[in-house]
């Protein structure tokens, strides 16, 4: 077996902590679920790796002396429940692609990780021991980090080169009070249960998709968030500090969707929406939010419009702008008349009060 170099492990049952004593050297692809031993055997070479999957395995670490994988481009040690710390990166310089996601008991990412200059995805999804990450210091490549579920980390990494391509990003810990101010390419960010992030980003002008739940103490979003008018969805959920919304939400040309959910202390939107593009806006459990706001200009692609549970006192007569197939003002207790506009939605086929 000395020149195979494909490796493939299906459904095989092994004993548990099963010692695997030979692996062959000139291997440069191991997919092998389940794993069953603490390490990698120390007599194993692995100077031809390009891919290694060992998800699901019983690894404590990868190898207990150092290694070179100097072809090493992706790693997968995802759901390995017994990893307590990583391997040395400095000894893979072509990593790309590195799935740590449920590596619940993982305590120690090594420094080296912040030089990975060609690393371009990172998941640490779910290593929720993991309380420190190293400082970013050469990690140019990166477009996705996904820090979802990472509940005892305590501060977003220092960020000393530049990010020039990170496009997506996931955040989910209940300790980090400040991300970094400005990601030039960011596309796509999700911010979950970030119980005392005091603000959100001024980030890209090139922000695509925005999510933002369970925020407590983000009281208004920037409008730099909006000024490029590239914003497709934005979704808002549980964020009890949430007191506005800013104007220049109110202009987007290319929104397709809002949802506002549980946002208990909301109490100002913009004075008047122009979403040419918007097809579904929801607003939900916001009781403090009495005034919608005045429709203007064209938006025919909005079918759905639903605002139940708010404050809201008044319909604006300007909804018959609207194209509306669906109205829902249910649990609107304070709501006292619908505008005699509302006999001009002519598509109006489900009215819910």
């Amino acid at each position: 077996m000395q020149s195979l170099k494909i490796l493939i492990v299906g459904d095989g049952a092994f004993s548990s902590n099963c010692a695997i004593p030979y692996l062959p050297s000139r291997l440069r692809f191991i997919d092998w679920p389940a794993y069953p031993s603490i390490s990698l055997p120390e007599s194993f070479e692995p100077s031809q790796l390009v891919v290694l999957c060992l998800c699901k395995s019983r690894l404590v670490e990868l190898w207990p002396i150092s290694k070179k994988l100097s072809t090493l481009k992706h790693l997968d040690l995802m759901d390995s429940y017994e990893l307590t710390k990583t391997p040395n990166f400095g000894d893979m310089p072509n990593l790309e692609t590195l799935h740590l996601k449920g590596c619940v008991n993982l305590e120690e990412v090594h420094p080296s990780l912040g030089h990975c200059r060609m690393l371009t995805y990172l998941s640490l999804e779910g290593c929720s021991k993991l309380e420190k990450l190293p400082k970013f210091d050469c990690m140019e490549s990166l477009e996705t980090l996904n820090l979802c579920g990472c509940t005892s980390l305590q501060e977003f990494p220092e960020i000393c080169g530049d990010m020039p391509r990170l496009s997506i990003l996931y955040v989910k810990s209940p300790w980090i009070r400040s991300l970094p101010p400005s990601f030039s390419s960011l596309r796509n960010l999700q911010l979950t249960e970030c119980e005392v992030l005091e603000s959100i980003p001024d980030t890209s002008r090139n922000l695509r998709n925005l999510s933002i739940s369970g925020c407590n103490k983000v009281p208004t979003l920037p409008n730099s968030l909006f000024e490029s008018q590239q914003l497709g969805c934005l979704g808002i959920y549980r964020c009890s500090g949430l007191v506005k919304l800013p104007i220049s939400l109110g202009v987007q040309k290319k929104l397709c969707l809002l949802e506002i959910d549980g946002c208990e202390n909301l109490k100002k939107l913009p004075s008047s929406i122009q979403m040419k593009s918007l097809q579904k806006l929801k607003i939900s459990n916001s009781p403090k939010l009495d005034t919608f706001p005045e429709i203007k200009g064209d938006m025919h692609y909005l079918k759905r419009l639903t605002l139940d549970s708010t404050g809201i006192r008044e319909v604006p007569s300007s909804i018959e702008n609207l194209d509306l197939t669906e109205l829902n003002l249910t649990g609107c207790e304070d709501l006292v008349s619908l505008p005699d506009s509302i006999c001009y939605l002519m598509n109006l086929q489900c009215l819910s009060l």
